[in-house]
């Protein structure tokens, strides 16, 4: 898709500020010439908000609504021919019914990056969606109207061109389940001889009292403040494979996946839903089991093949998803 394409499109996106993920949407559309609104969904950026929202929605929602609905009174009148709303955390019923009302001709998109089992009160409001995709291939199965649409690489990690020393790296935000399995992982490395480096964020207080009885492995380097994406393919690019950890309850694939596989790295995921991929090589990807991970040390050889641009479809670029989920035409 090219420059220009989407230059008659006007789109609001709502968003959580999950990631980048907003800035990357917003950007890509913004490349193909759309013109982008961009709204937050959380009353603060601050982890107790994001807390708020996800344990008690009937308090954080309100607080949202307010700001939105002022919002909502400021646009113009069909001022957008397509809203976007990223995963529906924070936005309440009568914010899309209000939207809804200012911007009747507009199409209405939700993407889903969670599975249902972890966030369920968002079938509460799909019905207000005109088209419903989801990262999440399994409860796509269970919504034969929703439209799989997994995630993307940013363009930084299909620039990255070192092949890498023969050894691991992960990159992830601090869950008690990922830290457990991650030391599982370490103790594996020792044991086999991998070389390594394991480093994750820890988002304030909360994650360091959740950390007590999580166990986190010694040799896991803290990180206080999120990276660049362009730090990140950088890191990505001294390592000849990534270690992707999932959450148990989902069967998506995570943005590390698509990062990982773009960069030209191996990929070890504890997620056996990548094998039913267009992508899934053995020889580059590896699913270990989550309570007993092992991986043998051949497997991190850098692969023969280094053409950046070669390593995954173009559908997994971030304009091809940003495309896909405003409903325009993409690449396959």
């Amino acid at each position: 898709m090219t420059a220009g394409a989407l230059s008659d499109r006007r789109v609001l996106i709502l968003h959580p500020s999950f990631f980048g993920v907003d800035v990357a949407l917003a950007s890509a559309l913004r490349g193909l010439g759309a013109e982008v609104e961009s709204w937050s969904t959380r009353s603060s950026s601050s982890l107790p908000a994001k807390a708020i929202i996800r344990v008690a929605p009937s308090i954080g929602e309100p607080l949202v609504a307010r700001t939105l609905n002022r919002r909502v009174t400021e646009i113009a009148f069909n001022s957008f021919d397509t809203v976007v709303v990223i995963k529906g955390e924070g936005v309440s019923i009568s914010v899309l019914d209000s939207l809804r009302k200012k911007l009747p001709d507009a199409v209405f998109n939700l993407y889903l990056w969670d599975s249902i089992c972890n966030f369920p009160r968002i079938l509460e409001k799909v019905s207000r969606f005109d088209r419903v995709l989801s990262f999440d291939p399994a409860d796509c199965s269970e919504h034969p109207n929703w439209i799989y649409r997994p995630l993307y690489a940013a363009d930084c990690y299909w620039r990255v061109e070192s092949r890498g020393h023969q050894s691991v790296y992960s990159l992830g935000s601090f869950h008690p389940e990922r830290a457990r399995v991650l030391s599982r992982f370490v103790a594996m490395e020792r044991v086999v001889g991998i070389t390594s480096a394991h480093d994750m964020l820890f988002r304030g207080w909360i994650d360091r009292m959740r950390s007590i009885h999580a166990r986190v492995d010694p040799h896991v380097r803290i990180m206080r403040a999120p990276i660049a994406a362009e730090e990140a393919a950088r890191r990505f690019g001294e390592h000849s494979a990534i270690l992707d950890i999932h959450h148990p309850g989902q069967t998506g694939l995570t943005l590390r996946t698509f990062e990982a596989l773009a960069s030209g790295r191996k990929l070890i995921t504890t997620n056996p839903a990548v094998r039913d991929h267009d992508f899934y090589d053995p020889a580059r990807i590896l699913v270990v089991d989550r309570s007993k991970p092992e991986v043998d040390p051949n497997f991190l050889r850098p692969s023969p093949d280094a053409s950046p641009l070669a390593r995954l479809p173009e559908r997994y670029r971030t304009r091809a998803w940003a495309a896909a989920l405003i409903g325009g035409s993409s690449p396959t």
